[in-house]
């Protein structure tokens, strides 16, 4: 599925979240936990930041967080089907492909929802 310029009205006042707004493959068992990290993360925006003018910035910095972590996600499970495929078509994905070592060894980032993140990210919009 490819990426949503925007997963809200450009009020800001309809939001999507989930499957709505960045569908994951079935096979990744994320689904559901992508969507309570948008509701939760979302629900985490300080509401001094919803007023007319700022709203739409906060959105697009939420999403472009969000964004980072759903792109890992659909990056993982790239690599988990290419081990799936035959020893033929995985030697022809990796001839164009590099691997990427921090997400075969490392997957503490799938269970992290780092707000710390966010809120810099937050902060770099409060300043546009």
């Amino acid at each position: 599925m490819p990426k949503l310029h925007s997963w809200s009205s450009s009020s800001g006042n309809v939001i999507m979240i989930g499957d709505a707004a960045h569908a994951m493959p079935a096979s990744s068992g994320q689904g559901v936990n992508q969507a309570l990290e948008d509701a939760f993360s979302l629900a985490k925006i300080p509401s001094y930041e919803c007023n007319d003018e700022v709203w739409p910035k906060v959105l697009r910095a939420w999403q472009s967080w969000r964004q980072d972590k759903i792109d890992r996600i659909h990056e993982m499970m790239r690599a988990t089907n290419m081990m799936r495929s035959s020893e033929l078509e995985r030697s022809k994905l990796l001839e164009t492909e590099s691997k990427d070592q921090s997400t075969k060894n490392n997957m503490q980032w799938l269970f992290d929802l780092d707000l710390d993140t966010l809120e810099a990210k937050l902060a770099d919009h409060r300043k546009l």
